[in-house]
C-alpha cells in the first residue's frame, strides 16, 4: 500500500506524534486492507516493530504499509499480504508508525483492532 503523504510522515517523526487515520491506495496488503480502507497509525518511537506487526515506512516518495516479516539487528524485511516476494530490508530508522486499528471503506462502524489476529496469521 503506498501513500504520498509528506505531511503524514512529518507529524510521525514528532516526539509528541498523535495517532493519524490514513486511507489505503492499493492492493499489495489485501484481503486484511482494500484500497479505499483507512488505517490508524501510531509513531513507533518507543519501540521496535514486531514480526507479525504492519509498520508504515518511507519507500522512495511514497509511505508503504507492509507486515514484518523479520527482525535482523537494525534491519526489518517487510512484506505485502498479497505479495509473492519480501520486500528489500529497511532500516528501523526508517518505520514511522504501526498500525493499531482498521476501518473498512464502504462498511460504516466495521472495524477490527489489530494486535492477536495479526501475529497469528500466516506470513509465508
Amino acid at each position: 500500500m503506498a501513500y504520498s503523504t509528506g505531511w503524514t510522515e512529518a507529524s510521525l517523526r514528532r516526539p509528541e506524534a498523535p495517532n493519524e487515520w490514513i486511507v489505503v491506495r492499493g492492493s499489495s496488503m489485501e484481503p486484511l486492507l482494500v484500497d479505499g480502507d483507512r488505517i490508524l497509525v501510531t509513531a513507533t518511537h518507543d519501540r521496535a516493530p514486531s514480526v507479525g506487526e504492519i509498520v508504515v515506512y518511507r519507500q522512495g516518495p511514497d509511505l508503504v504499509a507492509h507486515r514484518v516479516v523479520a527482525a535482523r539487528g537494525q534491519q526489518l524485511v517487510t512484506k505485502g499480504d498479497a505479495a509473492t516476494r519480501c520486500d528489500a530490508p529497511i532500516g528501523l530508522a526508517s518505520v514511522l508508525a504501526r498500525v493499531v486499528e482498521t476501518r473498512r471503506s464502504g462498511r460504516r462502524g466495521l472495524r477490527w483492532r489489530l494486535g492477536w489476529r495479526l501475529r497469528g496469521r500466516s506470513t509465508r
